[in-house]
């Protein structure tokens, strides 16, 4: 994923394949629409089976901040700050997932 502010880079990488939003990286707004936990959200340290439960929804896997991808992450996998998590659920599961992200 590329976060990058200026809409020509923004341009030049998309036909690459990456995943690109245009904005700050460091705003928090959009570090939640790219799906990425902040350090002092309330995910952090919990485990990826203690998210599923809190909020029903299911963590398809996890980006690590060093570009490793955990596909399909075991129930024991601790949510780090900056992860950036692929989820599925319904709408309402989402929202009760985006809520505890938020929330620090």
């Amino acid at each position: 994923m590329i976060i990058d502010s200026n809409p020509d880079r923004i341009d030049r990488a998309e036909p690459s394949g990456y995943l690109c939003l245009l904005g700050d990286a460091t705003s928090d707004e959009v570090l939640k629409e790219a799906g990425t936990v902040a350090s002092n959200s309330l995910l952090v340290g919990l485990t990826v089976e203690e998210a599923s439960h809190r909020s029903r929804a299911t963590i398809l896997a996890i980006g690590r901040e060093d570009g490793k991808l955990l596909a399909n992450p075991a129930r024991e996998e601790i949510i780090k700050g900056k992860d950036q998590l692929i989820v599925m659920g319904t709408k309402k599961q989402l929202s009760t997932l985006e809520k505890i992200c938020a929330r620090c």
